[in-house]
């Protein structure tokens, strides 16, 4: 697919909307494990960090492909510990450097943490991005076991189900899972997002309540999807769109930001004055 130079132009307003009705699920819900899964642009991070901010005694670990590694793992949920005033982060280390292969001792370390979460009667562990570790066994061994050894509570974010979940448990009622339906903006939290533009219906009800098909519309002036496309066909063009009717320049940052791993610094280190003017832009 390729742009014309007259590209659509880029809105400037953020419609970025509270979704009162999923905290409300997520603050209803009593379920020991809460599983927010959908596919990627449904929103499971942002609602799982609005909800994080009202529990007390929580500690967030965000995924990436590096925590296959038991060690990344373990040092990173030891830092939460750390943060809300443990004394895990030396243990475990010394546990971990103690252990020729970290990997095989995955179990262990996981029982280790969750100990040490227990001591501190930490309520909630919160873990987003499940699906970068679900092919990895120690990784996807190590959340496993700390849901059966701690105590507290787990609020999971995920594109697939992680294989240690079984039906039986949902079943059940030990795992409450929000899953796309759920997840999906309602017609009213649409209308939020694009406002009373008229250009839109179609492309509304072709979104099916996807929240980030609805969110690149709304960045786009005059937006001309292919009729009768799926969401999936509708993100993909209306990504591009937006992509193609950003400055050159723009358009290199956007690609090294995708790129980035999802830690404040690495934005300092890779633009350093100019972060906050690509942040902005």
């Amino acid at each position: 697919m390729t742009a014309s130079k007259n590209q659509p132009r880029v809105r400037r307003e953020r419609r970025i909307i509270e979704r009162p009705r999923l905290i409300k699920l997520l603050d209803e819900c009593e379920a020991r494990i809460i599983l927010l899964l959908a596919p990627a642009g449904y929103g499971k991070t942002t609602l799982a960090r609005q909800w994080a901010k009202t529990l007390n005694g929580a500690i967030w670990v965000s995924l990436t492909p590096s925590h296959r590694d038991v060690v990344t793992f373990a040092e990173e949920v030891a830092d939460g510990i750390e943060g809300l005033g443990g004394k895990a982060a030396d243990f475990i280390r010394e546990y971990l450097r103690a252990q020729s292969n970290p990997q095989r001792v995955a179990r262990d370390v996981a029982i280790a943490l969750s100990k040490q979460m227990n001591d501190l009667a930490v309520q909630w562990l919160v873990i987003d991005d499940c699906h970068e570790i679900a092919q990895a066994e120690a990784a996807s061994t190590m959340v496993s076991t700390m849901s059966e050894r701690f105590g507290g509570r787990l609020l999971m974010t995920s594109r697939v189900r992680p294989p240690w979940i079984s039906s039986r448990q949902i079943v059940y009622g030990e795992v409450e899972e929000l899953g796309r339906t759920s997840l999906a903006m309602t017609t009213t939290e649409a209308n939020e997002v694009l406002g009373s533009r008229t250009d839109l219906s179609d492309l509304r009800q072709q979104a099916e309540g996807w929240p980030a098909v609805l969110s690149l519309a709304a960045a786009l002036q005059s937006p001309a999807p292919p009729q009768g496309a799926l969401p999936d066909a509708l993100h993909r063009y209306l990504a591009e769109e937006l992509l193609q009717s950003a400055s050159p320049l723009l358009r290199e940052d956007l690609l090294s930001l995708a790129l980035l791993p999802p830690e404040p610094r690495s934005l300092e280190l890779e633009f350093g004055e100019r972060r906050d003017q690509i942040l902005e832009q």
